[in-house]
């Protein structure tokens, strides 16, 4: 009786110990992330100082022999920081009607300042522009001294044209003949954002733990892309993620990337836009945004006060260009933890062992045939082995109690 009374009690004991050993809580954090293209766009006015005053250009003057007309064309950088350059032309519209043509050359351009460089047809800016800024081309014309009687009464139009290329990730040849060649196609701005100028944003530190007697995930960060400036073709932006389990038990990370519904330039750019996430040493995903959706990765098993930097890289190829500027992309970050108790992670550890690769890291299998790290910290010592040996001295207590009683009556 006493036998069967024991029995049912280590049966008890067993089944408390395996609730112990699997139930554990599951928790979830989703980070919305969003990163968008950037924009090279100028603006191109032409003022004229009059009466000691700046101010917008009256067209349709009428020069005199030796005068000095005021013109000053300027160029304004709206939105990311970028090289310009002008080209300046005349025409005269009654050219095939008249017996003599009037015509100025540029080198009856005044005031063009020193920042200038002329190669080919262009003028070069020899310096970049940042958001807000402003240059001019010249100050005024002057026209020549003698004028004949046939070229009295002609019209002439001079034409500024301004174009610009982005200045991240690029570094013109201003001793070559072609300045700009290497930097892809020079376009026309197709988009604006009202001519507002973009605004940088601070990079943080970002951080996820997991907290509180439930492991309850928490980030202090609504966007792990928020201290990236607008991407720009070329750009490679870094970022880091601090994970930290600030819990007195153990807990599994995985990481899931999900992509919501978006618009097809979003889809596209998310398709050119690659990531490299490597948490610690190890590799968590490479390859196009567009292709992370769907990925789930465990992290690792973070012990008690365990860390790890997980390092993200984001790349925009050279070749995007202004038909996806001013594009933003979005993809979901799903952190999920599952707590694992102490039994398991040394049996975990101790059949890692038996494979022969003692002396390394602790890992823990991912389920998939793979192992991946385990977190803990560095210094300090660990309640698990005193548990585990209290455990087993316990069940062989029990198994010496039971068998006592059937050696007496055998013996009898």
């Amino acid at each position: 009786m006493k036998k069967r009374i024991l029995t049912v009690t280590l049966a008890a004991g067993l089944l408390s110990v395996g609730a112990y050993v699997w139930a554990g809580g599951r928790n979830s954090l989703t980070v919305h992330n969003a990163a968008s293209t950037g924009i090279v766009d100028i603006a191109l006015k032409e003022y004229q100082i009059k009466d000691g005053k700046l101010e917008e250009y009256e067209n349709g003057k009428i020069v005199t022999p030796g005068q000095a007309v005021s013109k000053i064309p300027e160029i304004t950088c709206l939105e990311e920081p970028c090289y310009v350059r002008c080209a300046v032309a005349w025409d005269n519209p009654e050219a095939d009607s008249v017996p003599e043509v009037f015509t100025i050359t540029e080198d009856d351009l005044l005031g063009i300042g020193t920042e200038w460089t002329k190669t080919g047809e262009y003028w070069y800016c020899t310096h970049p522009l940042e958001t807000g800024d402003r240059v001019q081309l010249f100050r005024g014309i002057h026209f020549p001294e003698f004028f004949t009687e046939g070229v009295s009464g002609q019209k002439l139009d001079l034409f500024v044209t301004a174009d610009a290329i982005q200045a991240a990730n690029f570094t013109p040849d201003f001793s070559s003949d072609n300045p700009w060649k290497g930097a892809g196609d020079i376009m026309k701005s197709v988009k604006t954002r009202n001519g507002e100028p973009a605004v940088s944003k601070n990079r943080i530190d970002i951080r996820v733990a997991m907290q509180g007697d439930s492991g309850q995930l928490i980030t202090n960060a609504e966007d792990f892309f928020q201290g990236f400036q607008e991407l720009m073709p070329g750009d490679e932006k870094e970022t880091a993620v601090t994970i930290h389990n600030n819990t007195k038990k153990s807990y599994k990370l995985w990481l899931d990337f999900q992509n919501p519904e978006q618009e097809s330039e979003s889809v596209e750019l998310l398709k050119k836009i690659t990531i490299e996430a490597v948490n610690g040493k190890e590799a968590v995903y490479s390859g196009s945004m567009y292709e992370m959706s769907g990925n789930s990765n465990l992290l690792g098993l973070y012990k008690p006060d365990g860390k790890s930097t997980l390092t993200v890289r984001v790349h925009v190829p050279s070749e995007v260009n202004n038909l996806l500027a001013l594009t933003e992309v979005q993809s979901d970050w799903i952190f999920r933890t599952e707590e694992v108790k102490e039994n398991v992670e040394e049996n975990e550890k101790e059949a890692k062992q038996e494979k022969g690769e003692t002396g390394k890291t602790p890992v823990i299998s991912d389920g998939k045939g793979g192992y991946a790290p385990v977190y803990a910290p560095k210094t300090g010592d660990s309640l698990y082995g005193k548990f585990v040996a209290a455990f087993l001295t316990m069940i062989v207590a029990i198994v010496v109690v039971l068998c006592m009683p059937g050696r007496r009556r055998r013996r009898n």
